[in-house]
């Protein structure tokens, strides 16, 4: 943007400066300069407008919600009981790695939980142990998972005598300290109202960009307002 609006003020001080050296006159006597400052003009309005309208920014990418796809959540969970036979370090440095080697970039990442106790100070924990793994669908999930399934499920013999529960969710918010307070989508809907944060955003970008449209409008102002 900079860049644009540096270029373009650079070329209409050129011109004006050609113009003062080398007259250029159509054939009936009227000068085919002003329609270069217009075009000029043209060009920074365009590139301010441009720049002003809601889009993907890399400041924001990937967390904040308007530009990111939902996820999905496969939660995987192992009951408690009296008896139940759960090995952890396996669970963790084995058997979730053999999960990330198979589905491969399909699994963006995994989380592993290992209970303390349940919502009472005596009372045991629900879960002994559980993993989350993000994917960006369900399809994607059960593409990369499927080929794999029999031989990962009896890999879970080799750390627990529990048959795990299975739950598949959408992400809503998948982390509040980064901002995301609502869904995300990769492409806001036109419908929807804006949050605050998002209308914050675009005023603090329009005010910016018109103060950059303003100073270039000041350097091409004396070639328009050449008769």
């Amino acid at each position: 943007m900079k860049k644009l609006l540096a270029a373009l003020s650079s070329f209409s001080t050129a011109a004006q400066a050609h113009e003062s050296l080398v007259p250029h006159t159509h054939p009936h006597g009227v000068s085919m300069l002003p329609g270069i400052e217009i075009v000029a003009c043209g060009l920074l309005a365009l590139v301010a407008l441009l720049e002003c309208l809601p889009g993907p920014s890399p400041s924001l990418l990937p967390y904040a919600h308007p530009w990111r796809e939902a996820m999905i959540k496969v939660s995987v969970m192992y009951p408690n009981s009296p008896g139940v036979r759960f090995d952890h370090n396996y669970y963790s440095d084995k058997h979730l790695p053999l999960i990330k080697s198979r589905m491969g970039a399909v699994l963006k990442y995994y989380t592993i939980d290992k209970a303390l106790r349940g919502g009472a100070s005596d009372a045991p924990a629900t879960y002994v142990a559980m993993c989350h793994l993000l994917c960006d669908s369900i399809e994607a999930y059960q593409s990369s998972f499927g080929p794999y399934a029999q031989e990962l499920q009896e890999n879970i013999r080799n750390f627990t005598n529990q048959t795990p529960i299975v739950q598949i969710s959408e992400v809503v918010v998948e982390n509040s300290a980064n901002g995301e307070t609502e869904p995300g989508h990769r492409y806001p809907d036109p419908l929807s109202k804006p949050t605050v944060q998002e209308n914050r955003r675009l005023h603090d970008e329009s005010t910016k960009h018109g103060s950059e449209l303003h100073h270039a409008r000041r350097q091409v102002g004396p070639l328009a307002a050449k008769p």
